[in-house]
């Protein structure tokens, strides 16, 4: 048995509890075919991390309590892969820090860190 393959956006949706977010799925096309759902997810979070810290930088009349600290940078792991000397993979984990209801149905961001 091979590798199982990324998750699609039709099994997103299917198990999605979260009306809104099952609603927004459900008006995507497909993603590309270059463009799997990893690839997808650690881009935004990794270019949010980017704008999080430049707009919390970049914006002293904020205070510090009230900048964004939701999109973490990603942490570098040691375990590295090469793919018959054509690919060199570093595995890299992404975090995402919200405050979330106890029902689940309220995702807020964090704030109050300076990076």
């Amino acid at each position: 048995m091979g590798a199982m393959p990324d998750l699609t956006l039709k099994e997103i949706h299917e198990k999605c509890l979260n009306k809104e977010v099952k609603e927004y799925i459900d008006s995507m096309p497909e993603l590309p075919f270059n463009i799997n759902l990893c690839k997808l997810l650690a881009t935004i979070l990794e270019t949010a991390g980017w704008i999080e810290c430049a707009t919390n930088n970049g914006t002293p009349a904020i205070r510090p309590e009230d900048k964004l600290d939701t999109y973490q940078f990603p942490e570098y792991g040691d375990r590295s892969v090469d793919d018959n000397n054509i690919h060199r993979f570093q595995e890299i984990t992404y975090k995402l820090k919200v405050l979330v209801s106890e029902d689940k149905k309220d995702i807020q961001p964090t704030h109050g860190f300076y990076r």
